[in-house]
């Protein structure tokens, strides 16, 4: 890839990345934070997730765990997306204030 200038933004669904293929997990692979230096990763707090009817973000396990229950498992998906619509709101409203500089902590 060739070099770039300014910050790589990261919505992601955890607050920490692994470096790995998406069909191999390797728990002791870890994202070097040289690699890091100019990345904003934009995860949900572990309250957000806390605040959410299941407790979590919805992920695709949930197609097997409400198999035969779609009308379920659409509504709590849906609940987690205007949940979301919220969360990005929250953080244009930082952006245009200036204030999203004082919300940024280091990736470790």
């Amino acid at each position: 890839l060739a070099p770039h200038k300014g910050l790589v933004l990261y919505p992601h669904f955890f607050p920490h990345l692994v470096e790995r293929w998406f069909d191999k997990f390797y728990a002791w692979r870890k994202v070097s934070p040289e690699r890091l230096q100019d990345v904003v990763l934009i995860s949900p707090s572990s309250e957000y997730c806390a605040s959410l009817e299941l407790g979590r973000v919805p992920d695709r396990s949930d197609f097997q765990r409400y198999r035969n229950r779609d009308t379920e498992r659409i509504r709590l998906w849906r609940e987690a997306i205007a949940r979301s619509n919220e969360m990005g709101e929250q953080f244009l409203a930082a952006v245009h204030s200036g204030d999203v500089v004082a919300q940024l902590k280091p990736i470790t």
